[in-house]
């Protein structure tokens, strides 16, 4: 079997960073995501298709989002591009969905380079920011990366003020979520940030 072959095997590399945002600002966004509660809306996918089947959450795309919180992870992003060995890149996109599950709640397996409307555009470095009351009461709810041939996975906890940042290609999902207490406020939260950049066509 060639290296290239084993690499395939095995779950690629990401990055767990804990208290990513420290206490005061994962308290903010966590008391804007329940003030926001109204506005969330059935998630869909990256073609803008709802499939019950595949996924299941609430979603809420807000304009303060990039503005309140967006420019302390755009800060960490040189950082966490060299951290994965992925190539630097400057000139991108960000794109953000404020998500929330419930009892029951999961997202299967996928990955994350489906590029919806703007194929030009395609997303390359995906950031998962987790949010939740504390104490915690759900159950559940780990994101699981697969390895892109075989049966390997790894999964890591979605806890309160991490970030999990891999390349956008990376299978994954989300695991189901247990809630006894489903009260909004006591959902799984989590911030998803994809940077996209321009595609140029071939000349």
């Amino acid at each position: 079997m060639t290296s290239q072959s084993q690499a395939l095997l095995r779950v690629p590399s990401k990055v767990v960073v804990d208290g990513f945002l420290g206490a005061e600002r994962a308290a903010a966004l966590h008391a804007l995501a329940i003030k926001r509660q109204p506005l969330f809306e059935p998630a869909v996918l990256g073609g803008g298709h709802l499939l019950p089947g595949t996924r299941t959450a609430l979603r809420y795309i807000g304009a303060e989002l990039p503005t309140l919180f967006y420019e302390h992870f755009a800060a960490r992003v040189p950082d966490l591009q060299q951290a994965l060995g992925m190539p630097g890149f400057t000139d991108y996109r960000a794109e953000l969905e404020l998500t929330a599950y419930g009892d029951g709640c999961f997202y299967r397996r996928h990955i994350d380079t489906s590029t919806g409307k703007d194929a030009r555009w395609a997303r390359q470095m995906s950031m998962v920011y987790y949010l939740h009351q504390s104490p915690r009461t759900y159950e559940g709810g780990a994101i699981r990366f697969h390895a892109p041939v075989g049966a390997a996975f790894e999964d890591i906890d979605s806890r309160h003020d991490r970030l999990v940042a891999f390349a956008s290609w990376m299978p994954h999902e989300v695991l189901p979520v247990r809630c006894t207490d489903d009260r909004f406020e006591q959902r799984r939260f989590a911030l998803n940030i994809w940077l996209r950049t321009l595609q140029l066509a071939p000349t």
